[in-house]
């Protein structure tokens, strides 16, 4: 069996469930994350198959309890929840009907946006007091996070991610990638390694520079300059519509 750190990001490389990433950045340590908890059956069977992939975290779920009180309810029922998971939706509150339904995924949205995001240079400096490991675990469940970043992260991890290959289709996923690699910087090194993914990559990897130089320029890799950046846009689509039609 490989090391726990190596199964714990394969797995939340392509799971996903709401409160498995919550599980997942108290398991590996990381300080500062957004605390949510499973909503339904579907979302518990999927902390289910984060503990299958990494069943060492089994014994310290109690732990969770401790982050909030829909989590304290669900430590406190768990037994009974492993056996029959749909017994969640008598802990935590289903909706009454489709208008409530709606009325509690927007609280949710707004809950996760309306989290306050650091500055740019401050979290910089917090990556840089950061080891390795903590800046690629903290990276993951920060919510600055894109298909085509994620596809980065597990590369450069040695994650396989099979046909899951996703590469920047315009400026908000190229910022995603750029900054990413800022906070990463020992990955910059090997960028053109992405170039074997697929051709997309090939041709956008050939031109990162180009593209990196035209984002920082025309609105910064952290959107400080502006809210538009239609040259870098231009740019990309030429690049990926000829990747599609040489292809």
């Amino acid at each position: 069996m490989t090391d726990i750190t190596t199964r714990a990001r394969t797995w939340i490389a392509t799971g996903y469930g709401t409160g498995t990433y919550t599980v997942w950045a108290h398991m590996m340590g990381v300080k500062d994350f957004f605390i949510d908890h499973p909503h339904d059956k579907g979302d518990f069977r999927r902390v289910i198959d984060l503990l299958q992939a990494v069943p060492e975290w089994e014994s310290r779920i109690p732990e969770m309890a401790a982050l909030s009180t829909e989590w304290a309810q669900i430590v406190a029922a768990w037994d009974d929840l492993n056996k029959d998971p749909a017994g969640i939706l008598k802990i935590v509150r289903q909706p009454t009907g489709d208008e409530d339904r709606m009325l509690m995924r927007i609280t949710a949205m707004m809950a996760r946006s309306n989290q306050p995001s650091p500055d740019w240079n401050e979290l910089k400096a917090n990556y840089a007091s950061m080891s390795f490991d903590e800046r690629v675990n903290a990276w993951f469940v920060s919510g600055d996070t894109g298909l085509s970043s994620k596809t980065i992260w597990a590369f450069m991890l040695g994650i396989d991610l099979g046909d899951d290959i996703n590469h920047p289709h315009d400026p908000a996923d190229l910022g995603r990638c750029l900054r990413l690699l800022e906070l990463m910087p020992e990955w910059n090194t090997r960028l053109s390694e992405l170039a074997a993914l697929d051709p997309y990559w090939r041709s956008l990897v050939a031109q990162w520079d180009e593209l990196s130089s035209s984002m920082e320029d025309e609105v910064g890799i952290a959107w400080g300059k502006g809210k538009s950046a239609p040259a870098t846009y231009d740019l990309m689509r030429t690049i990926i519509d000829d990747t599609r039609r040489s292809n």
